[in-house]
C-alpha cells in the first residue's frame, strides 16, 4: 500500500513546482463549483495571513484598498485589517441580537412535491447540502412542511442553490420594517472624502432561525428532508429582519455609518477620523 501511494504521489506531483508564500501575498484558490463536485474554478485573490504547515496557509477574505491612498494610509489600513482578522472571515458568524420568526396563519401548512431534478444536477444539490450541514446552516428534518429546491443559473455559469418559498410566503405575515432610501444614503455621502464599504459574508445565514419556525423551512432533496437553522434566502420577511438587525448594530455609529442589508458604508471627511470610525464599526461587527 505504501509503495502504491508513493507511486501515485510521484505521478500526481510530476508537474508541480515548489512554492512558498509570504504574509500579505495575494493568492488564488481552486475551489469546487456547485455545478459538479469534480469541477473547480479559481477564486480570489485572497491574502495570506498565516503559514500553518509546509504547504498549508490561512487566508483572509478579499480586501481591496483604494488606489488613491498614500503609502502611510495604506500601511495603517493593512494594520487595522490585521488587528481585526476575526471580522474578515470567509465563514458566516452567528448573531445573538435577534432571531427570525415565521408567523403563519393557524391551521395552514405548505406541503409541495419536489421539482424534478435532472440527474446531472443531483450531484450539485448534494454538494450544497453537505456544505450547509458542515456549517450548521441546515439540519435533518422530520417536518410536515416542505418546499421545493431549485438551481438558479449564475452569471459565471454555475448554479445557485435556492428554495421556492412562494407558498410559505403567501400564508406568512409580512413585516413592514422600512428599508433605507438609496437617495438619502447618497446624500449623506455627498461631502465625504473617505469611504469604506463592507460586504458581509452570507449575511442572512448569520441570523438564527427561531426553533419553532425551523420546520416551516423544510425542503426535500433526492437524499432526504432538511430544514434551516438560520435565516434562509427567499422569505419575504428576511430583508426586514436583517435590516432591523443592521440598524441596531450600527446605531452607535449612525452619524457616519449605514447599511443597506448586508452592504455597510463608513464615511468621513478626514483620514484620521475615518480610521477611528472604521475601527469602531469593525469592533461592533
Amino acid at each position: 500500500m505504501a509503495q502504491a501511494q508513493e507511486a501515485q504521489r510521484k505521478v500526481y506531483n510530476r508537474g508541480a513546482q515548489p512554492r512558498e508564500f509570504l504574509l500579505g501575498d495575494k493568492v488564488l484558490l481552486l475551489v469546487p463549483t456547485t455545478e459538479h463536485r469534480f469541477l473547480a474554478s479559481w477564486q480570489g485573490p485572497y491574502e495570506v495571513i498565516e503559514k500553518v504547515g509546509p504547504v498549508n496557509y490561512k487566508e483572509v477574505a478579499k480586501v481591496e484598498y483604494g488606489p488613491g491612498l498614500s503609502k502611510a494610509q495604506l500601511q495603517q489600513t493593512k494594520e487595522l485589517v490585521q488587528q481585526t482578522l476575526d471580522v474578515f472571515s470567509l465563514r458566516p458568524g452567528r448573531t445573538t441580537m435577534v432571531e427570525h420568526q415565521i408567523h403563519t396563519e393557524p391551521g395552514q401548512k405548505v406541503k409541495m412535491r419536489p421539482y424534478r431534478v435532472p440527474e446531472a444536477r443531483r450531484a450539485a444539490i448534494e454538494q450544497e447540502v453537505q456544505k450547509m450541514l458542515a456549517m450548521g446552516v441546515i439540519e435533518e428534518s422530520h417536518s410536515e412542511w416542505t418546499s421545493p429546491v431549485i438551481l438558479v443559473p449564475k452569471p459565471n455559469k454555475t448554479n445557485r442553490f435556492c428554495n421556492d418559498f412562494r407558498k410559505l410566503n403567501e400564508i406568512s405575515k409580512f413585516d413592514a420594517y422600512p428599508m433605507p432610501r438609496i437617495d438619502e444614503l447618497i446624500d449623506r455621502l455627498g461631502e465625504a472624502r473617505y469611504i469604506s464599504t463592507l460586504d458581509l459574508t452570507k449575511g442572512y445565514w448569520q441570523v438564527p432561525l427561531e426553533a419553532a419556525s425551523r420546520e416551516k423551512t423544510a425542503f426535500a432533496t433526492p437524499t432526504g428532508l432538511y430544514q434551516y437553522t438560520v435565516l434562509p434566502f427567499g422569505l419575504h420577511g428576511a430583508p426586514a429582519t436583517f435590516q432591523s438587525l443592521m440598524d441596531k448594530v450600527l446605531r452607535p455609529h449612525r452619524e457616519y455609518a449605514a447599511a443597506y442589508l448586508d452592504d455597510v458604508v463608513i464615511h468621513s471627511d478626514s483620514w484620521d477620523s475615518h480610521l477611528i470610525r472604521l475601527a469602531e464599526v469593525l469592533e461592533s461587527l
